[in-house]
């Protein structure tokens, strides 16, 4: 299967009889907050290219308590220092996802394809403190290996996680 051509990525490509890439235009109505937005002449993604994908799901124990919006801040930190990398090294982000629930079924979401950063919350998150949070965490990125995309990622989730958890300043 061929992967989709993305607002960020126009190709060369010469279509022959036969061909099997998806000639279709895909377009989003999303609201982004902007980021790094490397033209599609910068990246690198070869056409047929299977992507590096990593995923982790985990428990995230906070004993002093985090407010909803430290924990915001903090994942869309980490979804932003993952994405910048890819920019910097010319890959294409397929998506990065973070989904977070805390132990009271309020829950964050937040989501890139590499501009802009999409963050929904749900009723309460941002009132509220919690102990105990579940991070859902997602990447997919054209241009890199597996295990360079787990190596970068989980730098980042962890030293926001512990930001997030200690109170610690950043460095």
């Amino acid at each position: 299967m061929h992967p989709r051509k993305s607002d960020l990525e126009e190709t060369a490509h010469q279509c022959h009889p036969g061909c099997e890439h998806d000639h279709e235009h895909h377009h989003h109505d999303h609201h982004h907050a902007q980021g790094h937005q490397p033209s599609p002449d910068d990246l690198f993604h070869a056409p047929g290219e299977s992507p590096a994908v990593y995923s982790t799901t985990r428990p995230v124990s906070c004993p002093r308590g985090v407010a909803g919006p430290d924990f915001t801040a903090a994942m869309t930190r980490c979804v932003e220092k993952v994405r910048d990398w890819a920019a910097d090294h010319r890959h294409l982000v397929g998506h990065i996802k973070v989904f977070v629930e805390n132990g009271k079924m309020e829950n964050l979401w937040l989501a890139s394809t590499g501009k802009g950063i999409n963050l929904k919350t749900s009723e309460g998150w941002d009132a509220g403190i919690s102990e105990t949070f579940q991070l859902h965490f997602t990447a997919i990125v054209f241009g890199t290996d597996p295990d360079h995309l787990k190596t970068i990622a989980l730098t980042h989730i962890d030293r926001e996680l512990k930001h997030v958890s200690t109170g610690e300043t950043m460095s």
